[in-house]
């Protein structure tokens, strides 16, 4: 395979503030998600972050910093995942060390940091 990147495959890098309905949140820098087409929306790239982190109880998300990069998709092993009926969310999910050294946690498309803005206790 050659390492050049197919001309309609494109991934969104972007900052993004998330706060839930019932408190709390997380924000996240150098976020990349696969995208479809050379462009899409801030209302659309919230969306599509949303699902694909699968959050729920989201009150906003506020998408900061977006730029457009021409990069291979991440999500290769969708078809082969879903051929075998596992979810490719599940699949792909690993954790990851980013640069700065703290730990995120990706959905295979996405890479970047996400710290959450409350931890979440039992008081």
């Amino acid at each position: 395979m050659s390492g050049t990147v197919p001309m309609d495959e494109h991934r969104a890098v972007f900052d993004f503030e998330i706060t839930f309905s019932n408190g709390g949140g997380i924000n996240g820098w150098d976020f990349r998600l696969d995208i479809a087409g050379s462009d899409i929306s801030d209302k659309e790239l919230g969306d599509h972050l949303v699902r694909d982190m699968r959050l729920l109880m989201v009150g906003s998300v506020k998408i900061l910093n977006k730029r457009i990069v021409k990069e291979r998709h991440k999500r290769a092993v969708e078809s082969t995942a879903a051929e075998e009926g596992v979810d490719p969310l599940t699949a792909s999910s690993e954790a990851m060390v980013t640069s700065t050294g703290k730990t995120s946690h990706s959905a295979g498309s996405g890479s970047g940091a996400c710290v959450p803005g409350r931890s979440l206790s039992r008081e």
